[in-house]
């Protein structure tokens, strides 16, 4: 735990040396504090049982002002003026260090749930955490001082009160420290639950989930996996509840009867045998009051910082994490001119099923590749490991000659445009979906324009009010849009086109289209691509006709490899799977042949 507050430590200060300064201020005022609270009061009244003039009490009450009054206005001006702006400086770069940290993650964490556990704790960590830990310590400290010096005072009359003292704390300390083990051991199983709770809660606002919930009468069910999932957080807050309320109940116990109770009989005791004079009563009595109040308050702080210097290993932990494929160094070419995939197997982590198992085929600069097969197959298993999201189990995959893991990641991705089979839109501009940055320059919006021309979707634009600066959605902006399924995936497909790529892989590129837009659309998709090595991954077969190769998968196989014709006339599983479909295609056999496929250079007509 020390070492995870020293971390804390360590990352603040790097952050807001300022934050520290005040902090050290705040913790040497304390040592003022025993002056107006115990000091004083014995001083006025050995004045006054000596008939001290009433010009000496006046003056004496004016220093005690005077020290408190810059006390307090020192505490009052870094706290309420310096603290704010420091520790939202803090939590803003915590949380831009695990959003910088995150560009460098592997993928493979992002499909895992205890990954994602441990990221939820650790923004949390950012926004709170570490404040709580920084801000403990020193009030820890704080109050370390002002007993130290309340200590000194009562030593000076009885020694005895410091060991009762010193022994409550420690027993109190020991029932807060099994505390925050409790808290730790049950915040990972709420983490969860509540991400599950949050979940089921965020159905009944969210827009992608909102018409299903309508149409398909979903409420009752949805509502019910909601009470379910917070049935099983309350189960887990009773169970935590009651451990903490035995213990709590405990300290509590302690703190009365050892602290407060036993140290207040002893002066009592001792002033009644006359070891003890009036003035002194006075002196100690608000000294041990003080010090049993700070005392209490050390220990709640210990347990605090103990508890939230563990959670800060959710943090440190995260940060430290090493990526295996994202990292930097590495070949980086200029083109990439082939793909060669040989006996290439592979299961998730986690999952002893082969979703891919000892396939190999070879792609050449500006072939167009279709990959079929029925859901479950491995085809979109296949893109992650072009892209290099995870790496084979067994087997290569090489790029130009070089197996993907010699090459510079960022050099390989740049060379690779993917349009995903599930659309995401942000609640950005639509300029900025596009780009995927602001637009900044007069030829970045004209690119823009291009770029919706392409894909037909320009004309939709140009009705909306701010054109292509519209924000998209409605989640923070009332003037935001939305668009139809067909229109994300032609702007999808849009920001797929505009990075300079040599290979273009599109996954269900078509899925939101009628099969007559999708066939327009794909030929002048071709237009586009023109020399560029593209992998179309597709249900739709009429899709297919266009192909150079045609992958089909099964069971995370290989079965069939060639045209489209070579398929038809193997009689095998592509030409079941093409003819089931064929009641959708075009009987105008010249609209969708191979050649026509491959040549039309026609603009979009979506």
């Amino acid at each position: 735990m020390i070492r995870n507050i020293l971390y804390a430590f360590k990352t603040i200060i790097k952050i807001s040396p300022l934050y520290f300064i005040g902090q050290l201020i705040v913790m040497f005022m304390a040592l003022l504090a025993p002056i107006a609270d115990v000091i004083a009061p014995t001083l006025i009244i050995e004045k006054l049982m000596v008939g001290a003039p009433l010009r000496d009490l006046f003056l004496l009450i004016g220093i005690i002002v005077a020290i408190e009054l810059f006390r307090g206005l020192v505490i009052t001006f870094i706290t309420s003026s310096v603290f704010p702006a420091c520790q939202e400086k803090i939590k803003a770069r915590l949380n831009e260090m695990l959003i910088q940290k995150l560009a460098g993650v592997d993928y493979v964490n992002l499909e895992n749930a205890e990954y994602y556990d441990k990221l939820e704790l650790s923004f949390l960590q950012a926004d709170r955490g570490f404040l709580n830990v920084f801000d403990s310590a020193f009030f820890w400290l704080n109050a370390l001082l002002y007993i130290g010096s309340l200590i000194f005072i009562v030593a000076q009359l009885d020694a005895l009160l410091i060991v009762i003292a010193v022994v409550t704390a420690v027993l109190v300390l020991l029932s807060q420290v099994l505390s925050a083990k409790i808290n730790y051991r049950y915040e990972k199983i709420l983490v969860k639950q509540e991400r599950k709770q949050n979940y089921f809660k965020g159905i009944f606002y969210k827009y992608l989930f909102f018409k299903d919930i309508k149409i398909f009468q979903s409420h009752d069910f949805f509502e019910k996996n909601y009470r379910s999932a917070s049935a099983e957080k309350i189960g887990t807050v009773q169970k935590r509840s009651r451990l903490l309320t035995a213990i709590n109940m405990l300290s509590c116990a302690l703190k009365l009867i050892f602290l407060l109770a036993g140290s207040m009989l002893y002066i009592v005791y001792r002033v009644h045998i006359g070891a003890v004079m009036i003035a002194s009563f006075v002196a100690l009595y608000n000294a041990t009051r003080q010090c049993s109040n700070q005392l209490i308050e050390l220990v709640n702080t210990s347990g605090q910082l103990y508890r939230d210097g563990l959670y800060i290993n959710y943090f440190k932990n995260l940060y430290a994490l090493e990526p295996k494929i994202e990292k930097e160094g590495g070949i980086a070419e200029n083109n990439l001119q082939d793909i060669r995939v040989s006996n290439v197997s592979f299961s998730y982590p986690g999952s002893g099923e082969k979703v891919l198992q000892n396939i190999s085929f070879h792609i050449k600069k500006g072939e167009k590749i279709a990959v079929v097969g029925v859901n479950g197959a491995g085809k979109s298993t296949l893109v992650k490991l072009l892209l290099r999201f995870y790496d084979p189990d067994a087997g290569t995959i090489s790029a130009n000659g070089h197996e993907l893991p010699l090459w510079n990641i960022e050099s390989l991705r740049q060379k690779v445009s993917y349009l995903p089979q599930e659309i995401n839109f942000y609640n950005v501009s639509i300029a900025e979906n596009v780009l995927m940055k602001a637009c900044e320059t007069e030829e970045e919006e004209a690119a823009v324009k291009e770029l919706l021309a392409q894909v037909g979707l320009i004309e939709r634009v140009n009705e909306l009010p701010q054109g292509i600066y519209t924000i998209l959605g409605k989640e923070y902006d009332e003037t935001g849009t939305m668009l139809s399924g067909g229109e994300l995936q032609k702007l999808a497909m849009a920001r797929a086109l505009r990075k300079p790529f040599d290979v273009l892989i599109m996954d269900e590129p078509s899925s939101a289209l009628d099969p007559l837009s999708a066939d327009r659309f794909l030929k002048n998709m071709l237009a586009v691509t023109k020399d560029k090595t593209t992998i179309i991954i597709t249900h739709q077969l009429s899709l297919t006709k266009f192909a150079d190769k045609i992958l089909c998968f099964e069971n995370g196989k290989i079965i069939e490899t060639g045209t489209h014709e070579e398929l038809m006339r193997l009689n095998g599983t592509y030409c079941k799977m093409y003819e089931a479909q064929s009641i959708w295609y075009s009987e105008d056999e010249n609209a969708c042949s191979p050649r026509d496929a491959r040549l039309n250079g026609a603009a979009f007509e979506m």
